[in-house]
């Protein structure tokens, strides 16, 4: 119920801000920041994570071809 007169009064929310030392406004504006950067870290963790599979390809075909007897690594260069 207090919250419903937070919401559709301000006045309230400063009564509230003074008597608990919170400012609720605040504690939102930090929960939304909080959100918004662990968003951005996800996503970099996904850029980072898709690289690395990419590079762990690329590291698992080069061994691939490394172990093919030396004929067959030829034969596949002269295809590429």
């Amino acid at each position: 119920m207090l919250m419903q007169l937070i919401q559709t009064d301000p006045r309230f929310m400063d009564v509230f801000k003074e008597l608990t030392g919170i400012d609720l406004m605040d504690v939102q504006e930090k929960e939304m920041k909080k959100k918004d950067n662990d968003a951005e870290n996800k996503k970099k963790r996904d850029v980072e994570d898709k690289k690395r599979k990419e590079a762990e390809e690329v590291a698992r075909k080069a061994a691939e071809e490394a172990s093919l007897p030396q004929e067959e690594r030829e034969a596949l260069e002269n295809k590429k």
